[in-house]
């Protein structure tokens, strides 16, 4: 899933993450962390 929404924001002009709350349950927090962190792309929660 990570791997799919990189692929996906690396095309976009001003990306930003909304992780709603499904998030919680299908996406390891350290690897959201790092995709942020690593692309400087803002979360939103």
């Amino acid at each position: 899933m990570i791997e799919q929404a990189a692929s996906l924001l690396k095309g976009a002009k001003k990306p930003v993450i909304v992780a709603g709350n499904p998030a919680r349950y299908s996406v390891d927090p350290a690897q959201l962390q790092e995709l942020a962190e690593s692309t400087g792309i803002p979360v939103f929660t």
